[in-house]
């Protein structure tokens, strides 16, 4: 579907539904949209739009942030005594700069994307009254839609897994405190 950010937004306005996505990603929604807003997140988080224009006006903006961290005190006194602690060749050392952000391309991104994002090692849990929610359609439409290829559908499917929590964590009726 690859809705961009503004369209994605829309689809989720129309079932009234709250989403996050990135490597922590979260649903709110009522019981009765929850499969169409578990394919609008799914569709989301694995077939991202990565829009050239929003690509280049994020990094310009994180090119400008990153310039004005490198000159602050608090980041400044923080690099000084992580440099006093960890060995020069450290990982801990390395630091994003203006050109490093400026020398990044959208494949760059989109090879970071096929590298760390996935539904192999995710872990589902569904908070509330989720019986009323059919969770072998939920694992199909989300092994259809991940990745890696069909020949690891089988795979994707038994690794997820939706986890009920009980009691649900509201109450309601009177004298409920």
């Amino acid at each position: 579907m690859k809705l961009d950010r503004l369209a994605f937004q829309e689809a989720l306005d129309e079932i009234g539904a709250k989403a996050e996505t990135g490597t922590n990603f979260s649903l709110q929604v009522l019981p009765e949209r929850f499969e169409r807003g578990v394919e609008l997140l799914a569709d989301n988080l694995l077939r991202p739009a990565f829009p050239e224009t929003a690509f280049k006006a994020l990094q310009q903006r994180t090119r400008q942030a990153v310039a004005g961290q490198l000159q602050s005190p608090v980041y400044l006194s923080q690099r000084a005594f992580l440099q006093a602690i960890y060995p020069e060749k450290d990982p801990t050392l390395r630091q994003a700069t203006p050109e490093t952000v400026g020398s990044l391309k959208l494949e760059d991104v989109h090879a970071y994307y096929e590298r760390s994002f996935g539904l192999t090692s995710q872990l589902l849990s569904l908070l509330g009254r989720s019986r009323r929610i059919r969770r072998r359609p939920l694992l199909k439409n989300i092994s259809v839609h991940g990745r890696p290829p069909d020949r690891s559908r089988r795979r994707i499917s038994r690794r997820c897994r939706v986890t009920r929590l009980a009691p649900p964590l509201y109450r309601t009726g009177a004298g409920s405190g």
